[in-house]
């Protein structure tokens, strides 16, 4: 309903009355900060979304756990991300030399996401005097584009120049890149820090099978193909489908936060099987111990964490259709999948020894 009310504003007055919405929620934002600017030290977590993607809701949702569990003693401060854009000034002057600044996690450093690595440049740019720590990130540059290869080396500028930069990668292949390209930066690889909740219920009842397939650019599936696959499976063992994705057609703001996230999660906690190749339907079904056949996308980012999780044995990630079937059969036939929560987040032990480098 939203979408199609949006639809039907013309552009230039959406775009002048989102301005005018974003401005007075960012005033009314900064002046609170400014009233407990005296209060003890703060790591300001910034980037939080607004925007209706659920998968970046959790990883919000996880970032601030691991903060306020390992830093009781500071103030923990979410930003959200078009502040960066909107009331950059305003946040310099408001931030003190001496607090940390971290950055959300994702996928959408890179090429692929231009806005987004401009969201990250600007903070490394502007807060050089801060410690800046990025959460578990997916880079991606198409490297056979010339733009794109043009586009790293501007931001190997941007981040080879801060003196106390954390880049955290998510997947082998970003940690590489960052290795290899930015250099004077401290960079670790941890898993995605959606990892870090445990969201399983063991009384919970399951049924059916939920699909959850991506629409996008990242997209790489035959979705006919596997849909073939997931209703011959689904009418030989007699189970329904459902159809889901980790992406709303609204915005979502921090109080609506839990509530529409819980809603979601509790679509894959009663489900028997997922489908999906989205890499936070992969990770809702993980910290939801249910059993889930997850395919890669085009940024690989779906196989990079999965090989933190790998030894989950109710999660398994195909290339392709071929061994749909048996993997099936395999995971429908589970009883009692549980999510090993403790040796999950002992990956995460570099992030943290980051912050007191």
């Amino acid at each position: 309903m939203y979408r199609k009310i949006m639809d039907l504003i013309p552009g230039n007055i959406k775009e002048s009355l989102k301005d005018t919405i974003f401005s007075i929620r960012y005033n009314k934002i900064l002046k609170e900060l400014r009233k407990n600017k005296a209060i003890k030290p703060k790591i300001y977590i910034i980037g939080a979304p607004e925007h209706g993607n659920l998968g970046d809701h959790a990883i919000m949702e996880a970032e601030l756990k691991f903060l306020n569990n390992h830093f009781p003693d500071k103030s923990i401060i979410e930003i959200p991300y078009n502040m960066v854009f909107f009331k950059l000034e305003e946040l310099i002057d408001l931030i003190d030399q001496k607090d940390i600044i971290c950055v959300t996690g994702g996928g959408y450093m890179g090429s692929l996401w231009p806005r987004s690595e401009e969201f990250v440049r600007r903070i490394v740019s502007h807060f050089s005097d801060n410690k800046v720590i990025v959460f578990p990130q997916t880079a991606f540059y198409e490297m056979n584009s010339f733009k794109a290869t043009e586009y790293l080396k501007s931001s190997v500028d941007i981040y080879n120049n801060h003196k106390d930069l954390t880049l955290t990668a998510r997947e082998k292949n970003t940690f590489d890149l960052f290795e290899e390209y930015y250099d004077k930066s401290n960079n670790i690889l941890t898993p995605d820090i959606g990892l870090y909740l445990d969201e399983t219920d063991k009384m919970v009842e399951r049924e059916g099978l939920l699909v959850c397939l991506r629409g996008d650019r990242e997209k790489v599936t035959d979705t006919n193909i596997l849909m073939n696959s997931v209703k011959q499976q689904a009418k030989e063992y007699n189970l329904g489908i459902t159809y889901t994705d980790t992406v709303l057609d609204r915005p979502l703001f921090k109080k609506q936060r839990e509530k529409y996230l819980q809603k979601k999660l509790n679509e894959f906690r009663t489900s028997k099987l997922v489908v999906t190749d989205r890499l936070h339907g992969m990770i809702f079904a993980v910290i939801t111990s249910t059993p889930c056949i997850a395919l890669d996308n085009k940024t690989g980012k779906v196989k990079g964490v999965y090989n933190w999780i790998k030894d989950q044995d109710y999660i398994t990630l195909l290339n392709d259709v071929n061994h749909f079937e048996k993997e099936f059969k395999r995971l429908i036939s589970l009883e009692d999948p549980m999510y090993n929560f403790e040796k999950v987040h002992r990956a995460f032990k570099p992030l943290l020894k980051s912050f007191s480098e």
